[in-house]
């Protein structure tokens, strides 16, 4: 049976695993496997550039990088000497001043890995799954026009066996051989050179005075790069081989041997090798980077380049933060699933900005390309200054596209804040506690959307008039923050305005602010008051001089549309609000507000937990048979504890963690006394399934009493109870699901069925109305509330023919409705599901005029289909009776 998932990540490198933490900041869970048989122990790269550290920064988790960390401060060129040894030429910064608030560092990809897997866990449960073989990679080109399609099919293999997953997008994380890649046809462009490198992780002994600095040697004898590690004695080296080597052939003592020669004449002895390999480099590009808008490669899987300027881990982790916070906004209806085109606007160009970089510097790295021995360093010396943006990982800009808006913008008004490219920080004071900061720390990745507003000195009028003009169009029913924030959602929780001031040292009040920038928030409604910042000299930390860094007049003023990657979308004056507003309905569309809004109105705007069968009990009713049979063997199989409670024995060979309970679900003292029994055995359920029916198939005048009265005490009666039973440790708790099955008849109620459809009905309105107590009434917003609304299924319920038109209206088969209810469960979310989903637009009926009605309830006669289900009721009592 397929598995289905929103999100499939095949592999957990720098790239998966950076999507991943990304959808779990988002609330959102994926299912990402990796090959190896466990989270990765040693790692090949090492180099944490300044952006990259930002976004370690951004979601919270930079601390631990930076204590671990070696902090590459100074860099030293070396070359030979007209003596016959080496001297050093010239050192530089590392990082220009000014770049960057972060500092490039050394890590090994191991632990940049694991601080990412401890994150993940952190915002939402997320793991990954581990020993997983990606087979195969297919997408329903066809079905790819639905966005709700799960048209992605991945086959894996995990001990042996194949299993499927079909999901509605899928990332190729899986490196330079990657299978994704493979599956979809694409092909790997480039070429390799001739040109074999060999690097070693080694605690050396030497009296080489700068073993602790990042050293680029050019030498006669061969280059060689020292990159200094954490720990205080570890270092790795890049070392250039003879011509001629074959990657094959090389042993670390080769290594060893060319990196003895090109230190002479300073000793060199090695005490211990930790890692090492050998390599030719090589510059690839995928020919295709997405197959239609639902497979997306990153990372290694699309471009493949040398290691030695420090980017491949960069731009492969920063490859998943661009698609990372995309897909989190497609899944949440926040925006078009247009949006993920732009990963290949903007990733594509990256990546082939990255392959012509790597050639260029590889090459002027090579001593074979160097010239004369005593000029080589002072050239590569000056790439390297020159080339310092592009290291640090601060030089890539994005092109025109929906969320970045070169011609609508007037860079002129901030002529530092350059659209398409990374927010850059400067220090402000915060208003409401004079807190001196970066502004960047403002900008978190919690997938918000910023418009910075820099509004000047507001004690002047004119600068005061025109900040309270655009926070008005802002938080007027017109502007882009209410519009596409849900009235019972944080004002500030899907667009977040933050002001900058100017001057006004201790003669602001915060009643001189909008509302807007402190609304009232959270679940006491409490102002936040941290949205404001002014440019003005510290306590203790001088001035910011933020305005003159962003290069913005602040008689003049500038507003700047932020990402949720920090990347600017857009700059423009403080007055056109036009713009600001065309910008946020151009890839907001109306029909993704409507998802999102049909998402958070169903589930009270909280998120998911992950699903922990360790800690959920799944309780179903009628589960012995059909549609709840199908539920619990599937939920039993994956490790779920499920209790079944049904008047008839299981029909299915039984297993560990299924607890059978006889109950006569019309008999509410068994119903009492049997679900004390489950809470004193098995703790109290977190998962109601309300299942079990009954239909007698007889019309108004011909069924007896008791036909009528278990009809609804089955259909309607016994779910009410059993939700009565279950909700106090839900809402105790505020975490649970409950689950109710109901029919399409309680909108198109056939004759024959009158009590059966009524019961239905009744049910639809139960479930209604128990969402609005769990809100409104108990304040339990994470308690879940679905409904699914089926056609015809084939179950013990009726036989013969609906003569419905197959292609529309498919007669549902039992597995399919149970893959629909196990899929609510493990997302954790409250949905209304029709099925087929046509009928949700056929449930219309009932605000259709009279006589459209009555021709298609007409319809129903021509159904040849017998009602009568297989229960049998004892004429005497007019209890039912353990099925035969």
């Amino acid at each position: 049976m397929d598995t289905k998932v929103d999100v499939f990540i095949c592999g957990s490198g720098s790239a998966g695993l950076c999507a991943a933490t990304w959808l779990a900041k988002c609330g959102l869970t994926c299912k990402i496997v990796d090959s190896r048989s466990g989270p990765m122990e040693i790692g090949q790269a090492d180099g944490v550039q300044c952006r990259t550290v930002e976004v370690f920064d951004s979601f919270g988790i930079a601390e631990e990088l930076l204590r671990e960390s070696y902090h590459v401060i100074e860099v030293a060129f070396w070359a030979s000497n007209e003596h016959g040894g080496i001297e050093r030429k010239s050192r530089v910064a590392d990082t220009a001043p000014g770049l960057s608030r972060m500092p490039h560092v050394i890590l090994n990809q191991a632990r940049v890995n694991q601080l990412l897997l401890d994150a993940m866990r952190v915002f939402n449960g997320q793991k990954v799954d581990y020993g997983y073989l990606v087979k195969n990679v297919e997408v329903d080109s066809t079905a790819a026009a639905d966005p709700e399609a799960y048209c992605v099919s991945v086959t894996t293999e995990k001990d042996g066996h194949d299993e499927v997953f079909r999901a509605k997008y899928a990332l190729g994380c899986d490196g330079a051989h990657s299978s994704v890649r493979k599956s979809l046809g694409f092909k790997m462009v480039g070429d390799s050179t001739n040109s074999v490198w060999g690097v070693m992780d080694v605690y050396p002994r030497t009296n080489f005075p700068d073993i602790r600095k990042k050293c680029a040697l050019q030498t006669i004898a061969g280059s060689l790069l020292i990159i200094p590690r954490e720990g205080g004695s570890l270092v790795r080296f890049y070392t250039e081989l003879p011509s001629g080597t074959v990657a094959k052939d090389v042993t670390v003592e080769h290594l060893h041997s060319a990196a003895r020669r090109i230190l002479h004449p300073y000793d060199f002895d090695v005490a211990a090798t930790f890692w090492w390999s050998a390599y030719s480099i090589g510059q690839r590009l995928a020919d295709h980077f997405s197959k239609d808008n639902r497979v997306f490669l990153t990372g290694d899987s699309c471009h493949t380049h040398s290691p030695k300027a420090g980017q491949g881990m960069n731009v492969s982790l920063q490859d998943g933060y661009n698609i990372g916070w995309k897909l989190a906004a497609v899944l949440k209806g926040q925006a078009s699933p247009n949006l993920l085109k732009t990963y290949n606007i903007e990733r594509e160009k990256v990546a082939a900005d990255l392959i012509s970089f790597d050639r260029t510097f590889a090459k002027a790295f090579s001593s074979q390309d160097g010239g004369k021995p005593n000029g080589v360093a002072d050239d590569f010396s000056k790439i390297f200054v020159e080339a310092g943006r592009y290291t640090a990982g601060l030089a890539f800009k994005y092109d025109e596209s929906s969320i970045t808006r070169l011609q609508w913008s007037n860079q002129r008004l901030a002529t530092t804040l350059e659209v398409g490219m990374r927010f850059p920080s400067a220090q402000v004071v915060r208003l409401c506690d004079k807190k001196a900061m970066q502004l960047a720390t403002a900008l978190p990745s919690d997938g918000r959307w910023r418009i910075v507003i820099f509004a000047g000195d507001i004690r002047l009028d004119y600068a005061s008039s025109r900040l309270r003009k655009l926070s008005d169009f802002l938080s007027s029913s017109g502007g882009p923050v209410r519009q596409f924030t849900p009235a019972s959602l944080n004002i500030d929780s899907f667009i977040e305005p933050i002001l900058v001031l100017s001057g006004g040292e201790g003669q602001i009040e915060q009643e001189q602010i909008p509302a807007i920038f402190w609304p009232e928030s959270g679940k006491w409604k409490i102002r936040d008051l941290h949205k404001t910042f002014i440019d003005y000299e510290s306590y203790n930390s001088g001035h910011g001089k933020a305005y003159e860094f962003y290069g913005i007049d602040p008689e003049q003023g500038a507003v700047a549309i932020v990402r949720p990657d920090q990347y600017i979308s857009m700059v423009v004056d403080i007055n056109d609000y036009k713009r600001i507003g065309d910008f946020f309905r151009g890839f907001c569309g109306i029909f993704w507000v409507n998802q999102f809004l049909n998402w958070g109105a169903n589930n009270n705007f909280s998120r998911a937990k992950h699903w922990n069968p360790n800690k959920e009990l799944v309780l179903i009713t009628g589960g012995s048979s059909g549609i709840g049979a199908s539920v619990v063997t599937r939920l039993a199989k994956e490790g779920n504890r499920v209790v079944v409670l049904d008047i008839s024995p299981l029909t299915f060979c039984s297993s560990r963690n299924i607890i059978y309970y006889k109950c006569d679900l019309s008999d509410m003292a068994q119903i009492k006394s049997v679900m004390t029994r489950v809470r004193e055995e098995n703790g109290s359920p977190t998962v109601l399934v309300n299942n079990a029916g009954l239909s007698r198939g007889f019309s108004i005048s011909e069924g007896s009493y008791h036909d009528n009265d278990l009809t609804f005490r089955i259909n309607l009666l016994a779910p009410f109870l059993m939700t009565k039973e279950c909700l106090p440790g839900m809402v105790a708790s505020n975490h649970g699901h409950i689950l109710n099955v109901a029919s399409m008849s309680a909108f198109i109620p056939p004759a024959g069925l009158a009590d059966y459809a009524a019961s239905k009905a009744g049910m639809v309105a139960f479930h209604e109305s128990l969402g609005l107590e769990l809100r409104y009434r108990y304040q339990s917003p994470s308690v879940r509330n679905s409904l699914f609304v089926l056609s015809f299924t084939q179950t013990p319920l009726f036989a013969g023919k609906t003569k419905q038109n197959e292609f529309l209206l498919p007669l549902l088969h039992v597995d399919s409705v149970a893959d629909e209810i196990v899929d609510t469960i493990y997302h954790g979310y409250s949905r209304t599901v029709f099925m087929p989903g046509l009928m949700r637009y056929v449930a219309w009926i009932r605000g259709a005029p009279d006589w459209v009605q009555h021709i298609i309830r007409k319809g129903t006669e021509d159904l040849e289909v017998d009602f009568k289900g297989r229960q049998v009721i004892d004429p005497e009592t007019g209890r039912l009776k353990e099925n035969p």
